[in-house]
């Protein structure tokens, strides 16, 4: 019987002239401005190279920092630069040096 009656209300609801029905649960408001502040990736989100938002996956962080950190690594040793050059250039340890070096160059 609730159902039924959830079922009645939202056809009412969607049915009636004036009425505005919520398409989701969970829409947001329309006519808000929301503010895009970006994240330390990009200013914005609309101009954000990530290819899912830093806040929705926390664990893409460290694997496209170390994707943008690893080219660099390796233009920095191409022009003869030590791992403690590199190290102070990109503001990372030791190990991360040794770590970014490892990998193939793009």
């Amino acid at each position: 019987m609730k159902r039924l009656n959830a079922l009645i209300t939202n056809w009412r609801a969607v049915n009636d002239v004036g009425a505005v029905a919520r398409v989701r649960a969970d829409a947001l408001p329309e006519g808000f401005d929301y503010p895009d502040a970006g994240c330390n990736f990009a200013p914005s989100c609309l101009a954000c190279p990530l290819p899912r938002c830093r806040y929705e996956r926390p664990y893409l962080v460290p694997v496209v920092r170390q994707d943008m950190r690893t080219p660099k690594a390796h233009a920095l040793r191409s022009r003869g630069a030590s791992n403690e050059e590199i190290q102070q250039a990109l503001g990372v340890s030791r190990r991360t040096v040794y770590r970014l070096l490892a990998r193939p160059a793009p």
